[in-house]
């Protein structure tokens, strides 16, 4: 299993649902900004959407 580490800002809130299963999914949106400049000087930065299943959607819900 691959594990990535962003930091970055909330660009929209947590959605928290449900499988029909019962398992808790939340999904949210961060913005991560670049650490170098582009060709015209200025910090660019990348939107990524993220989906968290169980205990960890559960912990997204309550404190984003």
């Amino acid at each position: 299993m691959n594990k990535v580490f962003f930091s970055g800002r909330l660009t929209k809130s947590v959605s928290l649902s449900e499988t029909p299963a019962g398992v808790p999914i939340a999904t949210f949106s961060i913005a991560v900004q670049r650490p170098y400049p582009n060709a015209n000087g200025q910090r660019d930065s990348d939107f990524f959407n993220c989906v968290a299943f169980r205990g960890v959607a559960e912990n997204c819900n309550k404190y984003l």
